[in-house]
């Protein structure tokens, strides 16, 4: 532990190092972040958990690393800290030691492998999140081991770290889906030596009867549950060594007729998938759904079990969260941090829009990026930075552009943690990142077990504590922490005065019509003390839209984005000229390169195992480009 006055003094003296300014309120950030992390240190390994949820900018990374860096005077206690991303465990770690003035923190990921002699040996572990759900799960399975192994610390009294510290959220749901049609497929391609093995027999004749259920189901198209109760099968039943030997068919021959040690792992990985699900959904309760054309079963486990020692959690937008609500059966506490942060120099422009959702952004994609990029053309000086986040289909088409300000790009569901845009003055949320129902469906079931008919089908029948449909409240608790963290990519992380202030900014922000997009302004407006929000003088569904050729000069830029995100596979010319919204005659400008190997945009797509090649002639000729790595 810790003297609190210690670890404000010396974060005073980190805060001030960095040209940042104090004031009174995130010292009572700071001394409330030191109270956790000393209480749960004196809790003893106990299952309460923390949260802290002290606002974006107030140095709850920094105090983490004051703190640990702290411990290198108490050899005695071990900590685990547990980032989002491999580079902010580098990061981490390496801050620890710079203010340590020695080596006592260790990131392990998968590009830094250490050893069960070198965790159990290094007082601050850092690993990310996905490492740790992924020890939680197979502890959910009965294999404690990887768990117990990051906890390990051999200079405790009792051999065990005394402190777990994550930042932001953790996903402790985990959620299994078998697909009809996946099943049937996996049901196809395993090989007949493993099905005519007398140990799986059993096993496939579950996975068939399964199919036969899921089958059975998609007569109504109706959500419904296809099983309440507890499985009949025995609970030693696991698909394990199926699973194992599975793993070891050549699936780059059987599936896709290469000989590539890729296609081999991608086919593992899909047959797998489907036969985790499937054991998961064999096991336990599972309900119906449909989807577009996909019909499934769905089932979900909370991978953190009751015993399992607590942590402080860092989560600025831990408010907007319904899942802290719903862990009953332990202590989980939300410390309410004082306001220490000032948004009045950021202006939010909203505009309400028809079909903000991946399918309608996409859809409309071509003229609504015409509007924006035309819009933002016009409003931003040259000086500008700005910051857009779209769905990954819509970002090719914005790498095209040549705008006259600096332009900067992410996609939903891959910026959590980064610090890329920390530079920019201006963001843009151009749609938003809808989940699918199941998700919020699958969370609360996670929690608290099957419901109803009429609850999977009825919001009215959704009721839970002050909450008129929980699923509802789930959703877009989850929505609004990912528009918050977005929009929290910018400077206005940054604080620039003894207010809380941070330079001056601005947002626009695409929001549904209708009470959702009234709730969402309300929860960043709670979130950001302060932010000024006005309507943005925008039409993208009306009027005539403009061409905005003069700005879409770098296609290859786009051709490499997307490209870069596909798999393996042949990919035509019109798909590709679709998905980036160009006209026959940018295509034919790009083709001109793609003709020429020398050229330089060939030559990058080579880098990412692209080849172009045209089939036939004259009007009958048709080219594509080949993806093979």
């Amino acid at each position: 532990m810790i003297r609190e006055d210690n670890f404000i003094h010396k974060m005073t003296a980190r805060w001030e190092a960095l040209g940042n300014c104090l004031n009174d309120n995130l010292i009572d950030n700071w001394k409330q972040l030191c109270e956790a992390l000393n209480g749960q240190q004196e809790e003893k390994n106990s299952n309460h958990w923390q949260v802290i949820q002290a606002a974006t900018g107030t140095g709850k990374t920094q105090g983490i690393a004051v703190y640990c860096s702290s411990l290198i005077s108490t050899p005695a206690c071990g900590v685990l800290i547990v980032v989002r991303l491999i580079k902010q465990a580098e990061e981490v770690a390496g801050l620890i030691n710079e203010l340590a003035g020695r080596s006592i923190a260790k990131a392990k990921h998968t590009d830094n492998r250490l050893s069960e002699e070198e965790i159990a040996a290094t007082q601050v572990l850092v690993i990310t999140h996905k490492a740790y759900e992924l020890s939680l799960n197979r502890y959910m399975q009965g294999g404690t081991l990887t768990f117990e192994r990051y906890l390990t610390y051999n200079k405790a009294i009792k051999g065990r770290r005394e402190l777990t510290i994550i930042d932001e959220c953790l996903n402790v749901v985990k959620q299994f889906q078998v697909d009809l049609e996946e099943l049937k497929f996996a049901l196809g391609a395993i090989p007949y030596h493993i099905k005519a093995s007398p140990k799986h027999i059993e096993n496939f004749s579950l996975l068939d009867s399964l199919a036969d259920e899921l089958y059975a189901a998609t007569e109504t198209h109706k959500t419904k549950w296809v099983q309440q109760g507890s499985t009949d099968i025995s609970t030693t039943f696991n698909l394990s060594d199926l699973r194992a030997e599975c793993r070891q068919v050549d699936w780059d021959k059987k599936i896709y007729g290469t000989e590539s040690n890729k296609d081999k792992q991608k086919g593992a990985n899909r047959i797998d998938t489907t036969l985790e699900a499937a054991e998961a959904t064999l096991n336990q309760w599972k309900y119906y759904s449909k989807k577009g054309a996909k019909h499934t079963l769905n089932t979900s486990l909370l991978v953190v079990p009751p015993e399992v020692q607590g942590a402080v959690i860092l989560d600025a937008t831990a408010s907007n969260n319904v899942v802290y609500e719903l862990f009953t059966d332990r202590y989980v506490r939300l410390l309410e941090s004082t306001q220490a942060r000032s948004y009045k120099n950021v202006t939010l422009h909203i505009a309400r829009v028809s079909g903000v959702g991946k399918g309608m952004m996409s859809k409309l994609k071509s003229s609504r990026t015409r509007v924006l990029m035309d819009y933002l053309s016009n409003t931003i000086n040259s000086n500008g930075k700005v910051f857009i986040c779209c769905h990954k289909a819509i970002e090719p088409i914005f790498t095209s552009y040549l705008p006259p300000f600096e332009l900067h790009l992410g996609h939903w569901g891959a910026i959590d943690g980064l610090n890329s845009f920390q530079e920019c003055d201006t963001f843009v949320g151009f749609g938003l990142p809808y989940r699918p129902t199941t998700c919020a469906s699958n969370t609360f079931l996670a929690f608290k077990g099957p419901q109803s008919d009429e609850w999977l089908n009825n919001p009215s029948a959704r009721s839970y504590e002050k909450h008129v449909d929980i699923l509802t409240a789930i959703s877009e608790g989850q929505m609004a922490s990912d528009v918050i963290q977005a929009i929290n990519r910018i400077k206005v992380r940054k604080v620039i005065d003894a207010e809380g202030n941070c330079a001056k900014s601005q947002g626009y922000l695409l929001l549904p019509k209708g009470a959702q997009g009234d709730r969402l302004i309300q929860a960043i407006t709670k979130a950001m003390p302060d932010i000024k929000t006005q309507d943005w003088a925008i039409q993208f569904d009306e009027g005539k839209v403009p061409s905005m050729g003069h700005l879409r000069g770098d296609f290859s830029k786009g051709l490499l984005t997307l490209m870069k995100g596909k798999p393996q596979g042949l990919w035509s010319a019109s798909a590709m000229q679709a998905e980036l919204a160009m006209t026959r005659q940018q295509w034919r400008t790009v083709a001109v390169e793609l003709r020429k190997p020398e050229s330089s945009l060939s030559m990058l797509l080579a880098e990412i195992g692209c080849t172009y090649s045209v089939e036939g002639t004259g009007k009958q000729s048709r080219s594509y480009i080949a993806k093979e790595l």
